[in-house]
């Protein structure tokens, strides 16, 4: 409608809610009301395919094709939650996702150890365990980090340190039981993806769960895992060398504002957390 838009933000919210009531990411649902409704990932991503027809066919009518970038991402991946451990009373959605703010009377059982020591301040649960506390000794310390390894689920634990002046993750507890595929990905990635919550304000320690180990919805999202964090990430502008170049470079999301500066031939930004490294051998 506006004939001096720049950006346009298209967001296909209803293929988040089907994922995270089905968590239809390892089958199809064969819940009767989903399949009686015509209800589910398949036909979500069919109407959102529709939809962002409308827009690329918009754009090749009045020729704007030409001058257009393209990303077409998600903000997480997800997993179906096999080993559910929160609460399935009604209206435990709050509480099996938060400690603290308010969500203070009810937890899943296997987060109750941590509450009951006093000196967790906030808890955000899903398929991570993020624990915000009060200062501690180094006595208490060592005892919070082995109730953390008891709680159920949990494949690691990360304690944050402060030193030269920044503040970082360290590895406190690896189960035994993190092997094959699992132990790989948590080898090559686990490390990077908690780096980026180090700051004065991240919590001060950090649970990772196993694969299908989750605290929400069946669908869950939030954690480390492989499902989690593997998302689509699309490019299409004028002035890539070819059509359907495929990469195995990985990229972030905070990666999307300096890729689309770059393939717009933009001024690099120093400010920006992200790289456009990725894109750079694509483009013309």
């Amino acid at each position: 409608r506006e004939k001096d838009w720049s950006v346009i933000l298209a967001s296909f919210g209803t293929i988040d809610k089907v994922s995270h009531v089905l968590a239809e990411h390892d089958e199809p649902t064969t819940k009767t009301w989903a399949i009686e409704n015509d209800i589910s990932l398949k036909e979500a991503t069919k109407k959102a395919d529709i939809e962002l027809g409308r827009i690329l066919d918009r754009l090749e009518e009045t020729g704007l094709d030409r001058e257009t970038v393209l990303v077409i991402t998600a903000d997480h991946g997800g997993q179906y939650s096999k080993f559910f451990h929160g609460r399935l009373t009604a209206g435990a959605h709050d509480d099996n996702l938060w400690y603290g703010l308010g969500h203070t009377e009810k937890v899943p059982p296997p987060i109750q150890p941590l509450v009951d020591t006093g000196l967790l301040q906030i808890a955000s649960i899903n398929t991570i365990l993020l624990c915000w506390t009060e200062p501690m000794t180094k006595a208490q310390d060592e005892h919070f980090v082995e109730l953390m390894s008891q709680v159920a689920g949990v494949a690691e634990v990360y304690r944050k340190t402060r030193r030269y002046g920044e503040d970082r993750y360290t590895l406190a507890f690896r189960s035994d039981e993190l092997k094959g595929r699992e132990r790989e990905w948590a080898d090559d990635q686990n490390q990077d993806l908690v780096s980026t919550l180090a700051s004065e304000t991240g919590p001060e320690y950090i649970g990772l769960f196993f694969d299908q180990h989750g605290y929400d919805v069946p669908g869950s999202h939030g954690g480390a895992q492989e499902l989690v964090q593997r998302i689509p990430y699309i490019v299409i502008a004028p002035n890539l060398k070819e059509k359907g170049a495929k990469s195995k470079d990985w990229v972030r999301l905070v990666d999307v504002n300096p890729i689309v500066g770059s393939v717009m031939g933009l001024p690099w930004n120093p400010r920006l957390d992200g790289s456009s490294e990725a894109i750079l051998r694509f483009l013309k």
